[in-house]
């Protein structure tokens, strides 16, 4: 399926999902905490890509969609999914086609930020209403340990994409994206460094995340809440954007409900196709009741559609790739 959801994020509230290329998982990156898993293709640019969603079909999709759905309860329409969306070789053609079809909802878009020291691409994710661009390390070194990227790019390149982003459509539509990994890049040192390119390129909102799902990397371990908390206020001594954790979620819109079974069950295999979730969470953003959920999910399970995952104490549901 090329459009997911809606799905209820902590960043975006409700989404409606845009997935523009195909399976396997193609990025620049393989980063150590990926929920996704390891990168099955890794590649430098769109020149590399050759299986994606024709931007047409794409724009027909969203449209059926939209009328199935009361517009009023989606907060945005996002790109994103199973790969890095700047990968799309006709990005602007499909940000243009959804702009036409969306009319005036607001467009954002989930990147690694790998490519926007691309001219095409900047030029592209400026048609957006908001820009969630990652940005997980400011040195060579951490870079290559968290995002593990493909050989062309350094972590430079990144930085100067997002600067010249700034420089040429402001810092309104531009949101921070960083991930804290417990004992890699979450020391006061090296936050200080991060809180110097926040300031610089002054985006409305810098989002923290840390590992809440399970990684690509069993290493890989998350912050406490005390250390999430130190983090953010680290950074607001320096930014003047607004800084929110995973362990702060925002308000959004109202529940969304659907009452089909059949449908709640690929709903249910779409969701947890895009990344592992926990019973609650399912039963949120499906609007369910707890046991409903439950049921549902039990099925699944017994018929192999999805998987059980645990990550420490908790349970997460995985569909089967």
């Amino acid at each position: 399926m090329t459009i997911y959801g809606p799905v209820r994020s902590w960043r975006l509230g409700y989404s409606l999902g845009v997935d523009p290329l195909l399976p396997p998982k193609t990025c620049t990156f393989d980063c150590v905490y990926c929920q996704l898993g390891s990168t099955r293709r890794k590649v430098d640019g769109p020149e590399d890509v050759k299986n994606y969603v024709d931007p047409q079909t794409i724009r027909k999709e969203l449209a059926s969609a939209l009328k199935k759905l009361k517009q009023e309860s989606i907060d945005y329409v996002t790109l994103s999914g199973v790969g890095e969306p700047t990968l799309y070789p006709k990005l602007k053609e499909l940000v243009t086609n959804l702009r036409e079809e969306v009319g005036d909802l607001k467009i954002a878009i989930l990147t690694n930020s790998s490519l926007m020291w691309r001219n095409e691409v900047r030029e592209a994710l400026s048609l957006l209403d908001l820009v969630v661009a990652k940005l997980d390390a400011v040195d060579e070194e951490t870079f290559q340990a968290i995002n593990r990227p493909s050989p062309r790019l350094r972590i430079s390149m990144i930085i100067d994409g997002l600067r010249r982003f700034k420089e040429e459509w402001g810092s309104d539509k531009l949101a921070l994206q960083v991930m804290l990994i417990k004992d890699v890049n979450n020391s006061a040192e090296y936050l200080m460094k991060l809180s110097e390119i926040i300031c610089e390129l002054s985006p409305k909102e810098v989002q923290l995340n840390t590992v809440l799902r399970p990684p690509a990397e069993k290493w890989v371990k998350p912050l406490e809440l005390h250390e999430m908390q130190e983090a953010a206020s680290l950074i607001r001594e320096y930014s003047s954007s607004n800084v929110i954790t995973a362990y702060q979620p925002r308000q959004v819109k109202g529940e969304l409900k659907v009452s089909v079974v059949e449908e709640l069950e690929l709903k249910v295999i779409d969701l947890t196709r895009r990344r592992p979730c926990r019973i609650s969470e399912i039963a949120s953003i499906l609007g369910l009741r707890l046991e409903e959920a439950e049921s549902i999910v039990k099925g699944l399970v017994a018929d192999g559609s999805i998987v059980e995952e645990a990550y420490g104490e908790t349970i997460f549901y995985k569909a089967k790739v």
